[in-house]
């Protein structure tokens, strides 16, 4: 009997990504994530064969740890459980390049190799986060040509959902392992302290005043931290007065935007840790975030700054700033998928700064982005926010012109 799917609309996509933040809610491993990938969506879709593997980057193997179908007897079995090097098979191979396959006819793909029963469709998708493979979706059919541009793009989705899942995993470990250094650490100090205290009693008025610089930081990290969520809020306010229906595209884009805001604040975490926060070194980092963060084209950013430093607060939004003037630019003047390089610039101009955004591509004069757009409605905000003002007919070759204030 042949598989059938349901019809791949924009709701059936929706429900997609609320069943899986339903049923990952409770998922603390990620042996729980590819088992819900296998249990509940592809049963849901009706596919007939699905596995999931997890990657071994240092093995470079992939192992299978979750299955739908004729490998999965029930519960939590995998019948002849495979494990493939990189490179062997279609989904060895998609673990190699980091590449989608869908082939209609694994007869005439001499990558393919039979794993329980031969049969004739594949598709295999990465799960990928910012160029680190953490596995791969690898479904079989037994009817040729079975897989349409609507599965490649659910499995995808599926995908980019299972690998930010496992990254925040990730992280609530390293959070939870710092967690507990910082605790015997501060265990340390004040047993420390508190011999210090006994032998050496002139020193208190020191410490008295490292605990209240300590709370003025605290206070510091927590404006700064309510502010930008405030900005996070905004930004979701807009797409929703944009538009009334939440689209995947949309809910992308703000996800984009999220990972930039939180890519800023690892990067100055960085700098105050290393006592500095260099508008170059910010600079460097944040277009590195920026790249890994653009799916719709290959975007090249070239940076370079006169200006030496700038206060936290002005990084924060010159940060988004930048990430926006980007963003729209490559919407505006390129085709999806076309290659896009930009140059950055800062310099200072009296007690000013100017920041401007070149091509060397021939601009199109009467193509301009919309005002009402979500991207320049974001732009004149963060040019607010930084004292500014957006300058006309900057010149053939300059996309962006702003001119801002350092805001203390």
């Amino acid at each position: 009997m042949k598989n059938k799917s349901p019809h791949l609309n924009a709701d059936f996509l929706i429900e997609v990504i609320h069943t899986f933040v339903r049923f990952t809610a409770s998922a603390v491993t990620p042996q729980e994530v590819f088992w819900a990938i296998t249990k509940n969506f592809m049963q849901t879709l009706q596919i007939e064969d699905c596995v999931v593997y997890e990657s071994l980057p240092q093995k470079r193997k992939i192992i299978q740890r979750a299955a739908h179908g004729a490998k999965n007897p029930n519960g939590e079995i995998i019948n002849n459980l495979l494990e493939l090097d990189y490179g062997v098979g279609i989904a060895g191979w998609v673990a190699e390049h980091q590449e989608t396959v869908c082939t209609g006819d694994v007869t005439k793909d001499p990558r393919y190799i039979v794993d329980d029963e031969p049969r004739l469709s594949e598709l295999s998708v990465p799960i990928l986060f910012n160029g680190e493979l953490f596995g791969v979706i690898d479904s079989e059919s037994s009817e040729g040509d079975f897989y349409t541009a609507q599965h490649v793009y659910l499995f995808e989705l599926i995908a980019d959902l299972a690998a930010n899942l496992l990254v925040r995993m990730r992280q609530k470990e390293e959070l939870e392992s710092l967690k507990q250094e910082l605790e015997e650490l501060l265990d340390e100090e004040k047993q420390a302290l508190e011999e210090a205290i006994e032998t050496v009693y002139d020193q208190s008025s020191e410490l008295k005043i490292q605990a209240e610089n300590r709370e003025i930081l605290l206070k510091e990290v927590h404006h700064r931290v309510n502010n930008n969520l405030q900005i996070l809020n905004s930004i979701i306010r807009i797409y929703l007065m944009e538009t009334e229906n939440v689209t995947v595209e949309t809910l992308r884009e703000i996800q984009q935007k999220i990972q930039t805001l939180s890519a800023i604040h690892l990067i100055l975490l960085k700098s105050v840790e290393n006592n500095k926060t260099g508008v170059e070194d910010f600079l460097l980092d944040l277009i590195a975030s920026i790249r890994y963060s653009s799916d719709s084209n290959y975007l090249l950013i070239n940076a370079e700054s006169s200006v030496a430093s700038l206060p936290i607060n002005t990084l924060i939004p010159l940060g988004l700033l930048i990430n926006e003037i980007a963003a729209s630019a490559v919407n505006t003047h390129w085709e999806k998928g076309e290659a896009a390089e930009l140059d950055l610039r800062l310099h200072p101009q009296g007690s000013r700064i100017i920041m401007e955004l070149h091509t060397g591509k021939k601009i199109d004069p009467k193509k301009e982005a919309r005002p009402d757009g979500v991207n320049e409605i974001l732009v004149d905000a963060l040019v607010h926010q930084l004292e500014g003002e957006k300058l006309e007919n900057p010149g053939p070759h300059i996309l962006r012109k702003i001119i801002f204030n350092r805001v203390d």
